[in-house]
């Protein structure tokens, strides 16, 4: 029962730690296109900004899960 305990406490552990190398990454995507994301025109840029968010939050989830 200790292994099963341990092997859980790893996966969950790098399932963190896989969660929050996405998350900078797409931070760090943000922040290098901070100035082409304040240009207009912005409705279209917005939709992409929010489709790669989305993109990479259930990428995440995924990743997560399997």
């Amino acid at each position: 029962m200790l292994v099963q305990l341990a092997i859980g406490t790893a996966l969950m552990l790098l399932t963190i730690l896989v969660s929050a190398l996405a998350f900078w990454g797409l931070e760090v995507l943000l922040v290098r296109s901070r100035h082409w994301i304040a240009r207009p025109p912005h409705r279209p840029k917005l939709i992409a900004v929010l489709s790669v968010a989305v993109f990479w939050s259930f990428s995440t989830v995924i990743v997560g899960v399997w």
